[in-house]
């Protein structure tokens, strides 16, 4: 919400630009009521027919001021970046044959290797897996709320790399130990990859067009996340990213849900930032990515709680 002299200010600069609409109206209004009279003088009075059109006018004056003042709060948003992600690392190395050490472009998955065709010929490992069998496989996402604390280092980071809270820590390791893919959710880029280099800025979801934000979003789950429906996501996104709707009810947590992957939420199974830094801490710990209620013996301890 937006400050209370910053509200007034936006509310006195459309006042102002409404005297000054009313000003250009009041010739026009002058113009049309004496042509009306003077062509039909006996059926429109100057006087009357004038003040009508001007209090028509009036009559528009709070939906001049709203739009107007919309229009300030858009102009103040921070704009929203979409950022293609680079490539990764990981790409190239599932492409290196741990026999030969060779780039090949026709792989197999053999329990924990990826073997080449010649080699798994001379290793005598067929019908031990397929190239398909070794990409199509469950994979685990894991999507990270951002966070205000960063780097003070100037240039470009990995988006992983780029919040220094121990929170986002807590959050990257659980990621790091759990999962197959870290994603990060930003105020200013959407969601992108965490290691996607991208800049320092200073935003947050408050302070963005959230029609705009979530246009951006869904581009990306869209376009960058390439799951399926034997896939799993964890989401450690605050509820203010989780559930901020644009005009039309869209929101990030309707769009996930939507997502053929199966979603899990485990911070709406604790009640606040210091029970979910416990939850990361302990599942770390168990090493089982458990829900809350599962990990906890009493049981969640509410589902509204971010």
């Amino acid at each position: 919400m937006a400050r209370p002299e910053l509200e007034q200010e936006w509310r006195s600069n459309a006042a102002e630009k409404w005297e000054q609409h009313i000003g250009e109206k009041v010739p026009e209004s002058l113009d049309q009521a004496y042509s009306l009279t003077s062509e039909h003088p006996d059926v429109f009075d100057f006087n009357q027919y004038f003040f009508e059109l001007l209090d028509n006018e009036h009559e528009k004056r709070e939906d001049f001021i709203a739009r107007e003042i919309d229009q300030q709060k858009y102009d103040e948003k921070v704009r929203v970046v979409d950022r293609d992600p680079i490539r990764k690392t990981g790409d190239v190395e599932e492409l290196i044959c741990d026999y030969c050490d060779s780039l090949q472009f026709s792989l197999s998955g053999v329990e924990d290797l990826t073997v080449c065709r010649p080699c798994i010929e001379d290793a005598g490992l067929e019908d031990q897996g397929s190239f398909s069998d070794f990409f199509d496989q469950e994979n685990r996402y894991v999507l990270v709320g951002c966070g205000s604390k960063k780097t003070d280092e100037s240039g470009m980071h990995p988006a992983g790399e780029l919040y220094t809270s121990s929170y986002f820590e807590k959050k990257a390791n659980f990621a790091e130990e759990f999962g197959d893919e870290m994603y990060v959710v930003s105020a200013k880029f959407g969601v992108v990859h965490s290691e996607t280099s991208i800049w320092n800025y200073d935003a947050t979801i408050e302070d963005v067009y959230t029609d705009e934000w979530l246009d951006v979003v869904e581009k990306n789950l869209d376009e960058k996340l390439d799951w399926t429906e034997s896939d799993e996501v964890y989401v450690l996104v605050g509820k203010k990213y989780l559930d901020a709707e644009d005009h039309h009810g869209r929101s990030l947590r309707a769009m996930l849900n939507e997502s053929p992957p199966e979603i899990r939420y485990p911070f709406s199974q604790t009640s606040g930032i210091g029970k979910q830094q416990q939850y990361l801490d302990e599942v770390i710990e168990e090493d089982d990515p458990v829900m809350p209620y599962e990990l906890w013996d009493t049981g969640q301890s509410t589902l509204s709680s971010f």
